[in-house]
């Protein structure tokens, strides 16, 4: 049982993609679109395990879509954090702003990485125009690209949903 009873109507987490010891999602590497309808706040994190040779080049972006399909989606600006060592250092590096274009990694032996966006930023980052007039993206997902020639090592992703705009006890599907 939570201490807290609030803590779970003020975040909500959702899978994205599950443990693997070797990592080798298919590249690139994709979440489920996350609907941000209900949330200001999305923090993907992507926590590492032991890597043989503790070297990555694989790339992060964050994108904004128009729906679970990932509609339109484009690569958008983002904040990250990441704790080296994290079996036995919790001190995090950053926050660091990023271009649309992502981030690559820096390391990956037992690393996490905290990767941020707000609901506003992907409306804007997801803001085109249709037939229909102006249209607003409100979904999000992570992508990693898979280095080919990466070392091998063992991760998943999760998002944490925080700030909802209105809290219940029982929140609406933030995925389909």
């Amino acid at each position: 049982m939570f201490r807290d009873p609030k803590f779970l109507l003020n975040h909500h987490v959702v899978a994205g993609l599950y443990p693997d010891t070797d990592v080798d999602f298919p590249s690139p590497a994709t979440t489920p679109a996350i609907h941000m309808s209900c949330y200001e706040v999305c923090t993907f994190f992507f926590l590492t395990g032991n890597s043989f040779a503790n070297g990555s080049t694989d790339l992060v972006t964050v994108e904004a879509c128009d729906d679970a399909d990932g509609t339109n989606a484009v690569a958008m600006p983002f904040m990250y954090w990441y704790c080296p060592s994290s079996t036995t250092v919790d001190a995090y590096v950053g926050p660091t702003l990023t271009v649309s274009t992502g981030v690559t990694l820096v390391g990956l032996d037992n690393y996490i990485y905290a990767f941020e966006v707000t609901a506003p930023e992907i409306l804007t980052a997801g803001q085109h125009d249709t037939t229909n007039g102006s249209h607003h993206a409100d979904w999000v997902r992570l992508v990693i690209t898979i280095n080919a020639q990466k070392d091998p090592y063992a991760g998943c992703v999760y998002a944490m949903l925080s700030n909802p705009r209105f809290a219940d006890s029982t929140m609406p599907s933030a995925i389909v």
